[in-house]
């Protein structure tokens, strides 16, 4: 599968390697998967993913949204050579 360009920025390139506990490099890796993961999602999909979490009900979105996300991590994967 080819990764749109809106995908394929590498984030582990713009994470500081020093000077951050394990948690905050963790988080700041969520962080960056989930701009990237929105910013491939149409506006309804935002939205129903922002209601789905703030409601606990992830499970109930679409599939299809799900796919973007694998699709980023594994790319992000593929740069680290994972």
């Amino acid at each position: 599968m080819k990764i749109p360009m809106p995908l394929q920025r590498q984030i582990i390139s713009r994470i500081p390697h020093k000077g951050m506990t394990r948690e905050e490099w963790g988080e700041t890796i969520d962080f960056e998967l989930a701009q990237i993961w929105r910013s491939a999602m149409s506006q309804k999909e935002s939205d129903e993913l922002l209601v789905a979490f703030e409601q606990h009900t992830l499970d109930s979105l679409s599939p299809k949204i799900f796919a973007a996300l694998d699709s980023i991590i594994l790319y992000q994967a593929r740069t680290l050579g994972w």
